[in-house]
């Protein structure tokens, strides 16, 4: 079967990136790591485009669906031993192998890991096709 391939010059493609990240209302230095992010990946050989992707998945989870937030900032959270009264809810996580090799195990081995908590817990969820254990309680945790 022929595939056709359309290339795009790497300064039209970021433009693009970076122009869509920003209607978005991503900053502009946001919008410059998507765009570079996107040209790597297919500097890497991945072939669909990472951009695409991740504005679709910004608009089902993200800043359309009042998820993350642009300019949002990351804290590195420090805390002494254990962070307590946390939970998963309502998750589900399917772990995709390969139907044609039922031993295949090249997959996602554990659904959660609950590590460093106290009084933590993992209800309403469902999981499928894990190589492990859908909840996997750390020694770490009590």
């Amino acid at each position: 079967m022929s595939e056709t391939f359309f290339v795009v010059p790497v300064d039209a493609h970021e433009h693009i990136v970076r122009s869509a990240y920003v209607h978005r209302g991503f900053d502009t230095a946001e919008a410059e790591h998507a765009a570079k992010l996107a040209t790597a990946a297919t500097r890497h050989g991945i072939r669909t485009h990472n951009a695409i992707k991740a504005l679709h998945l910004d608009e089902l989870f993200g800043s359309k669906a009042g998820g993350c937030v642009p300019r949002a900032t990351v804290r590195r959270l420090e805390w002494p031993g254990r962070i307590e009264l946390v939970g998963v809810e309502r998750l589900r996580i399917e772990a995709g192998g390969d139907p044609a090799s039922p031993a295949d195990e090249d997959h996602a081995w554990d659904g959660v890991s609950l590590a460093n908590v106290r009084d933590a817990w993992v209800r309403d969820c469902t999981f499928a096709g894990l190589a492990g254990s859908a909840v996997h309680v750390c020694e770490t945790a009590s």
